[in-house]
């Protein structure tokens, strides 16, 4: 069924005048994730979408594209998805080399010109056409990481960095880590000459690497879900986990990330809510359609993750299965 913006408009005002029910309007959402469901991530976030649809008595059509970041297909289920009748979508774009696949974009715009609300997940609101970005915000998580990882550190440590990316340059966590790092004391010592490559798919080599070169690191940094649980790993089977503090980041909080917490291979995990993310992505459509005007700008919450707060936090996770 295609969509006639002018009914769009039309539902949208007798709804906020209390003449429709809202079940009868906004009746269906498109959810195109950038990545499969089979992906941790997105299976928590798919998750998180189909519960709060579920409670706002909304139908979610979701369509995730089998393999992750993959421009084409999601141009595609886009397309297919705008074709149900929606009366929102909710697209998490593809985004290669800090931009916004032009494709997407365009697809998005297309939809947008039919009347369909627009919510797009992880960014800012895009230009051209009216939408509302729904996001984790990723400068506020890492001040709020590196503010623990300095408070972790004592004046006089050697700190190691378990780095995810080439020699050629530091992620933004890393740089503002160190920036952190040498204005909390000169004293420091930092190291930051071991990285992850592709000949060690695991991280776990490169990751016991980083302490044959440095055995006196005392706390350890990890910026990136795959380099956390290489480093968990290492420090478990180097005898150091308990020893050597750990600060990582992550995408959630796994099974494997509360083990690693209870144990004392990490002692800060900072995560993010995949599930909260789906959760405010509905309700944020759902407002849209019922012709609220929300602010352009979402974040959603993220946990900072101790020994003595995994417990709380996991007994929430298991609530929402």
């Amino acid at each position: 069924m295609k969509t006639i913006p002018h009914l769009h408009k039309f539902g949208a005002a007798m709804l906020a005048l209390g003449l429709l029910p809202s079940l009868g309007f906004a009746a269906k959402i498109g959810v195109v994730p950038s990545g499969p469901e089979s992906n941790p991530f997105w299976g928590s976030y798919c998750q998180g979408v189909r519960q709060a649809a579920a409670q706002s008595k909304v139908e979610a059509i979701v369509k995730c594209p089998p393999i992750d970041f993959s421009a084409a297909y999601q141009t595609k289920l886009i397309a297919a998805v705008a074709e149900q009748g929606i009366e929102a979508i909710i697209v998490a774009p593809v985004v290669l080399q800090n931009t916004v696949d032009a494709n997407v974009h365009k697809a998005l715009a297309a939809v947008a010109a039919k009347g369909v609300k627009i919510v797009v997940v992880g960014l800012a609101p895009l230009s051209g056409f009216e939408n509302t970005g729904v996001a984790i915000d990723q400068q506020v998580i890492a001040t709020a990481g590196i503010e623990k990882l300095v408070a972790t550190v004592g004046e006089n440590e050697e700190v190691g960095f378990f780095r995810t990316y080439s020699p050629d340059g530091l992620n933004p966590r890393e740089k503002l880590a160190i920036q952190s790092l040498r204005a909390r004391s000169p004293k420091i010592v930092i190291h930051s000459d071991v990285f992850m490559n592709d000949e060690d798919k695991s991280g776990l080599a490169q990751a016991k690497l980083l302490f044959t070169k440095h055995p006196k690191i005392a706390t350890v940094f990890t910026s990136m879900t795959v380099s956390t649980v290489a480093m968990v790993d290492a420090l478990k089977e180097i005898g150091l986990a308990g020893k050597v503090k750990h600060v990582g980041f992550g995408m959630q909080l796994t099974p494997t990330i509360t083990a690693a917490l209870e144990a004392g291979a990490l002692t800060v995990f900072i995560s993010q809510d995949p599930h909260a993310l789906g959760v405010k992505a509905v309700e944020t459509a759902v407002e849209l359609c019922k012709g609220a005007k929300p602010p352009a700008m979402i974040n959603v919450a993220f946990d900072i993750v101790t020994k003595d707060n995994v417990a709380a936090l996991k007994a929430k996770l298991a609530e929402r299965k």
